[in-house]
């Protein structure tokens, strides 16, 4: 979405609505991932949990 939007002289969002949304879900996904990241320092050492959020969340936070 975001490379879709991107005017490709300025490499910006023109779309102002658009820009605040993308932006929210970014802050909204790197809050998960940080979560996400906090919770596997807890878990054991040995623990393979992974950190990286997977699309189907991430499309969740798109639609919420």
């Amino acid at each position: 979405m975001k490379t879709a939007h991107t005017n490709k002289h300025t490499g910006e969002i023109d779309d102002g609505v658009l820009r605040d949304v993308l932006s929210l879900i970014e802050t909204q996904k790197e809050d998960e991932e940080t979560r996400l990241s906090q919770l596997q320092t807890d878990l054991d050492a040995t623990s393979t949990a992974s950190t990286n959020l997977s699309r189907i969340r991430i499309n969740e936070i798109v639609e919420s």
